[in-house]
């Protein structure tokens, strides 16, 4: 095969070849970034201006759960979920591919959406922030969110993040 046949062999198939979000080499301590590595991550560190204050890593399963502090504004859409759902209760957020950048994202993490639930203590003023709505209903909003945390375990639950402020329903 010359070269002007590889080339163009290159050229055609090139559409057919997955793109990847490109990382942040391993030696980049991501304190400009959103993406993490947790074997290279320090409490302390800050990744899309919240700042890590707590880290469990284990390498042999690559489970991780990463603490941070710190606020975002992020648009997405909400969902509220049955008291008796057989996974989670309350309401959830999965976040726009738009907002993503405005929270720490875990290189490793694989899963195919960006979402949470939110803990705050209050139930009532949570459901009060999204205009009191029944199970089941779905919405999209922008939010201000705290205390995010990013649980990627091998186990059925949720990334975490308390409700500041709710600045837009549609």
């Amino acid at each position: 095969m010359n070269l002007v046949s590889l080339c163009l062999a290159l050229f055609c198939f090139a559409p057919f070849v997955p793109h990847q979000q490109a990382l942040p080499p391993l030696d980049d301590p991501g304190t400009a970034s959103h993406v993490f590595y947790a074997e290279q991550a320090k409490v302390g560190d800050v990744y899309a201006g919240m700042t890590l204050t707590s880290l469990d890593v284990n390498l042999e399963t690559n489970d991780v759960t990463a603490q941070f502090t710190g606020e975002a504004t992020i648009t997405g859409t909400y969902e509220v979920i049955p008291d008796d759902d057989e996974f989670f209760s309350g309401v959830s957020f999965e976040v726009d591919s738009a907002s993503i950048p405005q929270l720490p994202v875990l290189a490793t993490d694989e899963r195919d959406k960006k979402w949470f639930i939110f803990v705050n203590e209050d139930h009532d003023s949570l459901l009060a922030a999204f205009g009191n709505p029944q199970p089941g209903v779905k919405g999209k909003a922008t939010v201000v969110i705290s205390d995010y945390r990013i649980n990627h375990l091998h186990k059925e639950i949720a990334d975490t993040a308390k409700l500041v402020n709710v600045i837009r329903l549609e």
